[in-house]
């Protein structure tokens, strides 16, 4: 007699008490067996639902274009190491739990990084980032008491020391539907962006609960056990947005030079190819002083917009030489990058990365 269908999902969704009495060999034992008995459809039927490898990734990045490309969701994901012979060093841990819900926890060891991106409309972000010097969100200090949202926004991200983040992806609908949002100024389907400080020890709590969720994940784990630590995740969520207060009431706005940063990273990035283009076209499109483009940059990154620009157009030659196919030349990724002059780019590029382009192109080949 063939077993019910309803039956066999009631095993594989809820085998808590399994879990409870008997250790994980026994319990894969016994579900082999089990599986024995039921016809090859149902068999397949019980396997994938308890499979999770496929939908769970670990990733250890040594260049920024590695840790950039290993984001799901965002469009036009851009980093940029901002720091001096620093290596670069990230891990991202990323779990697709369903199609709607995505969890990650990103860690950055290397200081002073720059991330550019964009989040689709049909996504939110939910991040809490966590780093010893701050971090700045589109020109907002953002704190480690603080959650950061956003949705069919661009992305500028500015961290000056190591950093660590936890982030729920979800489907624009389904946040919608699941969290209480009736405090938050979010209506219909524009795109918005909200710092929230939630009650005090919810953030804390928000952060262990991912650390347990990827430990669960990195064991053995049956798949009630993640749906029941996905469930406490978003009732922790639900708890923050619930009762925190918006950026609109008590967290600081984007300065007007945290501003002009932003508008000329985005600026730049869409022109750095072109090797006329400089300080004075930021001024000129933003209608600023070249003063106040200075202060900008220096209160904001602690750099020169001069040193900013020379960075970002070393790391696009970087992201060049360690994609580049057989073949590919060193003066064709810095002129690419904006750089007219071959000597000095290798000068400013060994300066900087500690290592002389060859040696990069090398690399990327091996």
């Amino acid at each position: 007699m063939t077993t019910p269908i309803p039956y066999i999902f009631d095993i594989a969704f809820h085998d808590c008490f399994w879990h409870g009495l008997i250790a994980s060999p026994l319990k894969r034992l016994g579900l082999v067996a089990y599986c024995l008995h039921l016809s090859p459809i149902q068999t397949a039927m019980v396997t994938s639902v308890r499979d999770i490898s496929s939908s769970y990734k670990v990733s250890r990045a040594s260049h920024p274009n590695e840790h950039a490309a290993a984001y799901r969701d965002w469009i036009d994901h851009r980093l940029y190491q901002l720091s001096p012979k620093f290596s670069f060093d990230a891990v991202l841990l990323d779990h697709q739990v369903r199609d709607e819900i995505s969890v990650n926890k990103e860690t950055i060891t290397t200081p002073s990084i720059e991330q550019m991106g964009r989040v689709p409309e049909d996504k939110v972000l939910i991040a809490l980032i966590r780093s010893t010097s701050g971090v700045i969100m589109n020109g907002r200090q953002v704190n480690g008491d603080m959650i950061y949202l956003a949705s069919g926004r661009s992305v500028q991200c500015i961290t000056k020391s190591s950093v660590q983040s936890d982030f729920l992806t979800l489907d624009r609908r389904f946040f919608v539907e699941r969290l209480p949002l009736a405090n938050l100024p979010i209506s219909g389907s524009n795109g918005f962006e909200l710092v929230v400080k939630p009650a005090t020890g919810l953030t804390t709590a928000y952060h262990r609960k991912v650390g347990r969720h990827f430990d669960l994940l990195d064991g053995d784990p049956l798949f009630s056990e993640i749906d029941h630590s996905t469930e406490s995740l978003l009732t922790c969520v639900g708890e923050m947005l619930g009762g925190g207060t918006s950026d609109n009431d008590t967290c600081p706005n984007a300065s007007t030079r945290a501003y002009i940063v932003r508008r000329s990273s985005e600026l730049f990035v869409a022109n750095c190819h072109d090797q006329e283009f400089g300080v004075l076209d930021l001024c000129s499109h933003l209608k600023i002083s070249r003063r106040t483009l200075q202060y900008s940059f220096e209160q904001v990154m602690g750099i020169s917009p001069m040193q900013y620009m020379r960075i970002v157009r070393l790391n696009v030659a970087r992201r060049a030489l360690t994609e580049s196919a057989a073949g590919a030349q060193i003066q064709g990724a810095a002129f690419d990058a904006g750089f007219g002059h071959i000597g000095r780019f290798s000068k400013y590029y060994s300066d900087f990365f500690g290592e002389l382009p060859s040696a990069t192109l090398q690399s990327g080949r091996a």
